[in-house]
């Protein structure tokens, strides 16, 4: 038999982690995700994380018009689907189980 070690923290990132915890309180765009981080997130690689999260379904996102008064382009809203919210209960277990938080 061999022996196997498996690391429940391997499954999701702190970064994967973050972007879960937020959005299980609310819908947000993009930059807010990284100014709410406390440092986890930067401008500079969050819409890769989340590309990536999207493409695992761990989130969802719309288009939103752009805010009366402001130009751009429209803008991505990001929420938590049903198996982010069941890999977040998951890591959350496995937190409290291990004692890492």
């Amino acid at each position: 038999m061999s022996n196997i070690t498996f690391d429940m923290r391997s499954l999701i990132t702190a970064r994967e982690t973050n972007v879960l915890e937020q959005l299980a309180r609310r819908a947000k765009y993009g930059l807010e995700l990284v100014d709410e981080s406390s440092g986890v997130l930067t401008k500079s690689s969050v819409y890769v994380l989340l590309t990536r999260m999207r493409d695992k379904n761990l989130i969802a996102s719309h288009e939103v018009p752009t805010p009366h008064g402001e130009s751009g382009p429209p803008r991505a809203v990001y929420r938590l689907t049903a198996l982010g919210n069941r890999v977040l209960a998951a890591q959350r277990a496995a937190e409290r189980t291990l004692g890492e938080k």
